[in-house]
């Protein structure tokens, strides 16, 4: 029986624990505030085409976004992330993956 499967990766994150217990998180599907400023600016310069002024339109695209962008949570739960993390021994790592 030949079965094929396919994985769509949705996100991921690298959780380490230091020697001194310390929890580190990099997440694959944040989004910050720089990439939302950049959205912002692409989606503004858009909307500012439409209503005549593409200057102005990025520049409150950009604040807009990077306002936004500094909270969106894209991916993996950041209380999930950290419990990983603080169970895990001193000195070593998990990957944790959302996968469809």
């Amino acid at each position: 029986m030949d079965v094929e499967a396919t994985v769509d990766l949705k996100s991921a994150a690298v959780v380490k624990r230091d020697a001194e217990g310390q929890v580190r998180i990099k997440e694959t599907r944040d989004f910050d505030a720089k990439q939302g400023a950049i959205g912002g600016a692409v989606a503004g310069s858009l909307l500012g085409l439409l209503g005549g002024s593409l200057l102005k339109g990025a520049i409150l695209g950009a604040a807009g976004g990077a306002l936004a962008g500094h909270g969106i949570d894209m991916g993996l739960d950041d209380e999930y992330l950290k419990s990983v993390g603080e169970n895990l021994g001193p000195g070593t790592s998990a990957i944790v993956a959302l996968v469809s």
